[in-house]
């Protein structure tokens, strides 16, 4: 469990919605086995939490997102370790590995909440 919870930033793949996610980590400080199921651990990739449910439920992805961050393994964490934390996240949470270019800054900034400009992280 980490003492200093990482922000909730917005993501966007460059089409569709913009979605809620919480960075754990950067690549090479978790370690992925072949043909796991688990992300990719590839350079130049972080390791994240994905909100990928309803925009109705929406409004509780951030706080939903920092509780599954808050219990997440220490890294550096093992394949076995993380693969025991995907299994305990709840729905519509996902662990995934983003490249950097897709955060595009703060949730509470992102597009369309009135914030005069959006600063990558």
């Amino acid at each position: 469990m980490t003492a200093h919870l990482p922000p909730v930033l917005a993501g966007f793949y460059g089409h569709g919605a913009v979605f809620p996610v919480v960075v754990l980590g950067a690549a090479g400080t978790w370690w992925q086995p072949v043909l796991t199921g688990l992300p990719d651990n590839n350079p130049g990739t972080v390791l994240a939490l994905r909100w990928s449910g309803p925009d109705t439920e929406e409004p509780a992805a951030p706080a939903l997102l920092t509780t599954a961050a808050a219990r997440a393994p220490e890294l550096p964490a093992n394949g076995p370790q993380i693969a025991r934390y995907a299994q305990t996240l709840p729905a519509h949470i996902r662990l995934v590995t983003l490249t950097q270019d897709v955060l595009i800054g703060r949730w509470d900034q992102r597009p369309g909440q009135g914030a005069a400009n959006i600063n990558r992280p």
